[in-house]
Formats: structure tokens, sequence, C-alpha cells
């Protein structure tokens, strides 16, 4: 029997950006996280999904149940190691069971997916937000107590109202995180526009919200300027 180097195995848990995907693209996520492992001779990959309530094998069955989802993991048990990308709350996780060789490669290629199929606007204020220190909300809150202390005679209802409003928005349309469309991307439908520019559509909502809600923060300062300046 010739001697052999057996490679230690290696778990990677790495999370993903947001992005919207097609089946097309879980193929190939699949194909990556299948590839024979460098320690192996053979390769005999058992694939499952999971979406919503329903538990599969096939892209096919995958087609037939349709729709989208957001809670959505891909399973992949190959060569008695399992490894996962899962979609849960609001946020996508691989978690690689492979040899240390072979798992930097699988990550990378399977981000670069990722990244690709990027919703810019989703992640871009996860990134902001996520690199926000906790205080600074605490200040903005403080900040605003202050401002109805010295000018109480503003009303701040429409103010709440559109915070929580703007608040509940944010997270349906950011924090909901990313979205598998169960069909491949050359497929069409009469209700395709609608469906694919339908974030579009309620992003131009909030951005208008967002700038009430700026205009009425504005206010009490410069009341808050205009008295002290007096």
């Amino acid at each position: 029997m010739a001697l052999k180097r057996v490679q230690k195995s290696r778990r990677i848990f790495d999370e993903l950006p947001v992005a919207k995907l097609h089946l097309d693209d879980v193929r190939e996520i699949v194909n990556i996280m299948s590839i024979k492992d460098s320690d192996s001779i053979t390769r005999d990959p058992v694939v499952s999904y999971r979406v919503r309530d329903f538990e599969c094998d096939t892209l096919e069955e995958l087609e037939t149940i349709g729709g989208s989802a957001r809670n959505f993991e891909i399973i992949v048990l190959n060569q008695g190691r399992r490894s996962t990308l899962r979609m849960r709350g609001g946020f996508t996780f691989l978690n690689l069971s492979a040899p240390a060789s072979d798992c930097s490669f699988r990550r990378e290629k399977i981000r670069e997916i990722f990244d690709a199929n990027l919703i810019w606007w989703k992640q871009l204020p996860r990134d902001i937000a996520f690199r926000v220190p906790y205080w600074f909300g605490i200040g903005l809150i403080a900040l605003s107590l202050l401002w109805a202390h010295f000018d109480p005679t503003h009303d701040y209802g429409g103010f709440l109202w559109a915070s929580v409003f703007s608040a509940v928005l944010f997270y349906f349309l950011v924090l909901r995180g990313s979205v598998v469309i169960l069909r491949y991307a050359h497929s069409s439908s009469p209700q395709k526009w609608i469906r694919e520019h339908a974030t579009q559509i309620a992003f131009i909502i909030l951005s208008a919200v967002l700038g009430a809600v700026g205009k009425e923060m504005i206010a009490p300062l410069k009341n808050w300027i205009t008295h002290f300046g007096h």
C-alpha cells in the first residue's frame, strides 16, 4: 500500500452578501459545493434542498414549487462531509466542510456568484448600518428628546408615525436579505416586469418618506438655533 498524506478537514463559516439568485445560480453553487475533495479518489455527493415548508432533491422539484423564497437551504453531503448554504432571518451563511486546500477555492467561487447578482441598494445600507456603533442610535434619540424639550410647541406626531413607517419599510426592503427565484433566469411571464421592478418602486417611496422625515428633523433644529440666536 502506497503512503499517502491525509489532509485535515477544515470548516469555513462565512456570511455572504445580499443577492437575487435564480435556479441557474443554484445549480452553479451546487456544482461548486460538490467538487471532488482533493483527498478523495471518488465523488459521490448527495444534494437536498429546503425551501419554506418543503424538502426536495432536484432543481426540477424546486421549479415545480415556484415563486420566490427567502428561507432556503442547500445541503451537500460528500464523503461524509456536510456543507450548507443557508438563507435565514435576512442573512445568508455558507458553511463548508472540506480539506483546507479546497475550502478557500469554493468560498471564492460561490462569493463570485453572489457578487454577480448583488442587490446593491440592500447591501449598501447594511454595510453602513453594521459599522455604525450602538451609541450613535442612542445619541440620535437623546438629540430628538432635546429638540422636543426646547421646542414643546412643535407637533411630533407626524414625525413619529413617519419614523415608524420608515423603519417598517426599511425592514421589508433592506433587512429581509437574499432571495431565490425558483425559476431559471431566461424564463418569463406577463407579471415578470412587475415582480422585478416592485422593489425599485418601493425604494422610491422609501426615499420620499425619508426625505419628509429629514425635513421634520431639521425644522426643530432651525427653531432651536433661532431660539438661542436671540
